[in-house]
């Protein structure tokens, strides 16, 4: 493989020089790019580099802009409806120039494109990250997008961080360089799971109704179809069936939520499987459980994962995207193939059944966050990526 690969023992000795870095991201709600970049941008900020956030967009009211700010970090909002808006993109060039950037790091699409637009007028390194494994299939107005965006990320991007080698290889498919490609996972910060519960397990339980003594499977997910997580519940009658007292926690909300309910109701599994919605007690939640289930049809690098490996939770989850570069089947827990009910069930069967290798796969699993998956290890690289592109064009001038 030509791409680089960034080290996984390197610490960052933070800018050589004063280094503004100022991250593009399509809207700030509750996605797990934003979730990234909300808890990223602190950390450099922590390690000398001067920190900006720029969002186009209104997601989800832009929750994440009060976390941003309330680290000391600016959000400045430039709005771009339409790629189209000519007078939009313009505007938000004009406003990037302003800021007088060193460096840009852009997430999304909407973001990419304009950095790259920015890129050719302010002389700048510009950078990407992507996020999801999304190809152009057809003449869609989706796919126009997408193909837009692969030829800037080709031709005015000079850096892009793909999170798995599964995004490499996706990237290579749709006619990126290798060259200019890093593989650079996602990291978390650890310390919530490692942090005193603020209930313990029984009273978590107890608050959503949930026997003490039921295996407990969780899954956490923004309640999208491609998140599979009708596939589980699917799935539930095959588990109680066998493990008798079984309950599903599904902790999230998405467009899917009502449709879920119904799923459920349809199934008879009122008892068996709780839908709580949108939490920010997630450490908690997870350390309530048993078992952690992600039967996703299409990720790039879930930092959801993470987390649960972080909680010490086996993990089932499906085998597509960069889940294969996050775990290995039989050690932190089980790779299924997606959309497979059947499969799915008895993996997760085979957990619950057996107590001996839930226990032994969880350690694994919290093992293999402590030593891959780290925030600290993730933005000690990506200074280093930062350095060397800002250098480079410091020296070139």
């Amino acid at each position: 493989m030509e791409s680089r690969i960034a080290s996984q023992t390197g610490q960052s000795q933070g800018p050589i020089l004063p280094v503004r870095i100022v991250h593009l991201i399509d809207g700030l709600g509750r996605g797990g790019a934003e979730q990234l970049l909300t808890a990223y941008a602190p950390e450099l900020k922590r390690i000398g580099y001067d920190v900006q956030v720029v969002v186009f967009q209104e997601k989800e009211g832009n929750i994440q802009a009060e976390r941003l700010r309330s680290a000391g970090i600016a959000v400045t909002f430039l709005r771009i409806d339409q790629l189209k808006r000519v007078d939009q993109l313009w505007r938000a060039v004009k406003g990037l120039r302003r800021m007088r950037p060193d460096l840009l790091h852009a997430h999304l699409q909407f973001s990419i494109i304009t950095a790259g637009l920015a890129r050719l007028l302010l002389g700048v390194p510009t950078m990407a990250t992507l996020h999801t494994l999304e190809e152009p299939s057809g003449l869609d107005r989706s796919s126009r997008r997408l193909r837009l965006m692969n030829w800037v990320l080709a031709k005015l991007v000079d850096r892009v961080i793909c999170l798995s080698r599964a995004s490499f290889e996706a990237a290579r498919r749709t006619g990126l360089p290798a060259v200019k490609l890093e593989v650079l996972a996602n990291g978390i910060d650890l310390s919530p799971f490692d942090a005193p519960p603020l209930e313990g397990r029984a009273a978590v339980r107890a608050k959503h109704g949930i026997a003490q003594d039921a295996p407990l499977i969780i899954t956490v997910a923004v309640l999208r179809p491609e998140k599979g997580i009708d596939r589980l519940v699917a799935a539930m009658p095959m588990i109680c069936n066998a493990c008798p007292g079984a309950h599903l926690l599904v902790v999230g909300n998405g467009p899917q939520f009502g449709s879920l309910q119904s799923q459920i109701t349809a199934l008879g599994l009122e008892e068996a499987v709780t839908l709580v919605g949108f939490r920010e007690d997630v450490p908690d939640l997870m350390r309530s459980a048993d078992i952690f289930v992600l039967p996703t049809l299409n990720d790039a690098l879930p930092t959801v994962v993470m987390e649960a490996m972080a909680a010490g939770l086996p993990v089932v989850a499906s085998d597509v995207g960069g889940l294969s570069d996050m775990m290995v089947s039989g050690v932190e827990g089980a790779l299924v193939p997606p959309d497979d009910v059947p499969a799915l069930g008895a993996a997760v069967l085979s957990l619950l059944l057996n107590p001996a290798m839930r226990k032994k796969s969880g350690s694994a699993a919290r093992s293999r966050a402590e030593r891959e998956f780290t925030l600290q290890g993730q933005v000690a690289r990506l200074s280093e990526i930062y350095k060397q592109l800002v250098s480079a064009n410091r020296a070139g001038q």
